[in-house]
Order: C-alpha cells, then structure tokens, then sequence
C-alpha cells in the first residue's frame, strides 16, 4: 500500500505540473486557422441552445458551429434552426438514419466531419458551456505541441456529491496511470486519454488515420479515436481543460451508472484476454475501498507494528493523493472525501461489466441499446 500511495503521489504531481507548463508554453501563440466546431445532438433541448450560445461569445475569430439533429424526437432542431437564423456562424445538419453496424453518436460525428469546413475540428457535447477562451485554448495547445489532437478533462458540475464522486473515477488516468510528459512522448495507444467533452483534432490527420468509419461500432469513441491516432502516427496529447468549459454530465446516480459503464468497459476492451482480469480488478478496488477501516483495525491488532504503520501511512498518501487531483481537475467539495465510495463504485462497474457480457445484456442509452461484445 504504501508503494502505491508513493506511486499516486508522484504520477499526480508530476501530471499537475506538466499540464500547468503546457497551458503556460501554448498562450503564447497566435495563429487562428479555421475551426469547425461539431456538437452531435440527440434530444438535448434541454442542454443545446446553451452550448451553441456559449460559443458564440467565444474571443477566437475564425469558427464555424456545425450541430448534427441525430433524430431527435423533441426540440432540438428547432431551437438550433432558431440560431442559425440569427448567426451565419451556426448550421444544422439534419442526421441520417443510423446504419446497421455504427455507434449512433460516431455515424453523427462522420456526418459532420463530412460538412465541417475548418482545417481543424473540435469535438463536443451538447450538455458543456465554453468559456470564451475555448476554442484558442485548443489551437494553442495542438500548434506549440506540435500535436494532431488534443482532450482534457472539463470541470464537472453535479447535483449531488455522490454523482460527482462516481464520475471522479475518471481522474484514475492522471492520478495511476502512465505520466503526461511520457505518453505525450511515447504515443502508446494502450494509454491514450481523451474524453468526449472536448476533442480538438486536425481534419487533414484523421482522414489519413482512416476517419470515424476506423472506430464506427467501438463503444467508448473518445479513447479509442486518441488510440486511432496513436496507432496511425499522427500525435495525440492530454492536457487541463477546466478553465475553457464545464459540463453537466449526469443529473442523477442512474445516468451516471449508464454512461460511466458504456464509456468504462468501451475503453477497457472486454475480450478473452481482458476477462479474466475484471473479477481481479474489482476485488483489488474493493479492497482499496475498505482500506481505511483496514488500516485501523491492523494498527490495533497489530500493536502499531512497522507493517501496519507503512500499510496506514500508504493509505494516507492515496487518499490525499486523490483529494489533489480531485481538486485540480475542478471536482467541488465534499468530493475530496469520497475515495472510498469512489473505488467502491468503480468495482461494482466491473462486476456490472462481466453480467452484461456473459447475459449479453443491452444498456439503453439515448434510446438505443448499446451492447458488450
């Protein structure tokens, strides 16, 4: 325990410190190419017309906002031909229907990659605000990295600490897994991160990696299109995107269950050679879970011996590591305190994963059945 809380510690710090150069080196650039800015939407006209309006107090000067109506059933493509009316800068793209063998939001994002204009393309989602620096952040950081494609992580925004805890997850990528600095290097697909909120990418670059139609049926299409690029030569790096947008990803703990699972076992690529490992992984993160009671109960009926003390004292690094990276990455109070449940949540995923594969059970999202093969 204590190896591992040594481990969090240095891959966080170092990752906090990285990105911070990043953001510092890419501000001093300044070339505006052309960006399309592509929103695939799918009954969102409780989200959408936000969005778009967001961007359009953007500073950058040389944007497009491309909305794809993926056949929505409620207002969605109203509200947007209402903007488009008033903003050359705003189009609608009415979707087609979905074709067998696609992912429904991949065969949106192929339709406007196909309408898009920009030299670059920034991915995102209907349910995020963007700060007016959003789109300039993204150009900045690909120019002076000298990078084909770029994601980061928002600020999240929930109604409930439990929520946010269980989408907190996510910063597992930078507080354990292989440092920023190295994998921007090193370009291992197997590490690649980006999460769907903001993906900026150079058009050009995509096209020769093999377009959306390379990941068309794969579930968790914002790592594997950071894989694609890793794979095809083309550099892909992950940086602190919290000051240029923020996102309400779940109102309830339901719909974090649906999409963090879609998107957990998508990326974990559940196939023979994977399987085996889940009832493993889940038992090490129920273990994590309960370490806090573990590391009591040791000290006590181990008379405050050396083991137990390093076994005590790694749980706290862990446990203050994850506090930090929690708060780097904009997540609010009380979710700092909440490893616990965290790891806990994260384990039932898994297991949740290993039901859906062998029963071959269906989780509906947005209307349409997504499935583990």
């Amino acid at each position: 325990m204590l190896i591992l809380g040594i481990y969090s510690f240095i891959i966080t710090i170092t990752n906090i410190c990285t990105m911070h150069k990043m953001r510092v080196k890419s501000e001093k650039q300044n070339k505006t190419p052309f960006v399309s800015v592509c929103i695939p939407a799918r009954n969102e006209e409780n989200n959408v017309d936000a969005c778009v309006q967001s961007f359009l107090q953007n500073d950058y000067p040389n944007f497009e906002v491309l909305v794809l109506d993926d056949n929505s059933t409620d207002r969605t493509a109203e509200l947007i031909h209402a903007i488009e009316k008033e903003d050359s800068r705003v189009r609608l793209i009415k979707g087609k229907p979905l074709p067998q063998g696609w992912r429904g939001k991949l065969y949106g994002m192929k339709q406007l990659v196909e309408n898009a204009k920009g030299e670059y393309i920034l991915f995102t989602d209907a349910d995020t605000l963007h700060e007016k620096c959003s789109i300039k952040s993204g150009v900045d950081l690909l120019l002076t990295n000298n990078a084909k494609m770029v994601s980061g992580y928002p600020r999240e925004i929930f109604k409930t600490p439990s929520v946010g805890a269980c989408v907190s997850m996510i910063v597992l990528n930078t507080m354990l897994v292989l440092p920023v600095k190295l994998q921007n290097r090193l370009q291992i697909p197997t590490f690649a991160m980006a999460i769907g909120q903001y993906i900026m990418l150079e058009k050009k670059s995509l096209l020769e990696a093999g377009g959306i139609e390379a990941i068309k049926n794969v579930t968790d299409d914002d790592v594997n299109l950071a894989r694609l690029f890793c794979k095809s030569g083309h550099k892909q790096i992950f940086a602190n995107m919290k000051y240029a947008l923020n996102c309400k990803m779940y109102n309830t703990l339901n719909e974090a269950t649906k999409g963090l699972e879609r998107g957990f076992l998508g990326a974990l690529k559940l196939n023979k050679f994977t399987l085996p490992f889940l009832p493993l992984g889940a038992l090490g993160l129920f273990m994590l879970s309960s370490s806090p009671v573990i590391s009591v109960l040791l000290l006590i009926f181990a008379h405050l011996s050396s083991a137990s003390i390093m076994f005590a004292l790694g749980n706290i690094i862990l446990f203050m590591t994850y506090g930090i990276i929690t708060n780097y990455h904009g997540f609010k109070f009380p979710v700092q305190l909440m490893a616990s449940w965290m790891f806990f949540y994260a384990g039932m995923l898994l297991i949740a994963g290993l039901w859906h594969h062998f029963h071959k059970e269906p989780i509906e999202w947005k209307g349409r059945a997504v499935t583990f093969e």
